[in-house]
């Protein structure tokens, strides 16, 4: 959930203190959270919370490229 949340306030700099949920971001931290779950059997050198973390962010990242949002 951090990921999501650095992804829209220190990159994308979205304010969205005013939105009780955004179903985008929903989904992108679903994705993250069971993509958590899977790198849970891998071994990689740096675990596995910085390789999801990475990748959720890149898929907001990616989300906000595909169809940017309306700003308040």
């Amino acid at each position: 959930m951090i990921a999501v949340q650095i992804a829209d306030h220190f990159i994308l700099h979205r304010d969205r203190f005013a939105v009780a949920a955004d179903a985008r971001n929903l989904v992108i931290w679903l994705v993250g959270f069971i993509a958590y779950r899977l790198l849970m059997g891998v071994d990689t050198p740096v675990g596995y919370t910085l390789p999801d973390m990475v990748l959720t962010v890149v898929l907001c990242l990616l989300a906000e490229k595909a169809k940017p949002t309306k700003q308040m």
